[in-house]
């Protein structure tokens, strides 16, 4: 299991494109550097944290709940990492 940072859910069908890990990174990097930027209306940086849970392509059920809590895991341990490397 992948963990960094969204929440994904639900049961892959057979016909959805895999999500490659680094692109995911990629796309949530780029979000961060669009929405942390000040502008004219909100003359502040901003941030977020998140965390991701990857599935497998025909993984069996899960519990959400379980998702959730491993994303949180996830979205912790990102933020630990970021505030060190911040000191």
């Amino acid at each position: 299991m992948t963990k960094t940072a969204a929440t994904t859910s639900g049961p892959r069908t057979p016909t959805a494109p895999a999500c490659p890990e680094s692109r995911t990174h990629r796309k949530l990097a780029e979000i961060l550097d669009e929405f942390s930027h000040p502008d004219a209306r909100h003359p502040y940086s901003k941030s977020f944290s998140y965390g991701l849970v990857g599935l497998p392509a025909g993984h069996a059920a899960v519990n959400p709940d379980d998702l959730l809590h491993q994303a949180d895991k996830a979205m912790y341990l990102q933020k630990k990492q970021h505030h060190r490397e911040r000191s």
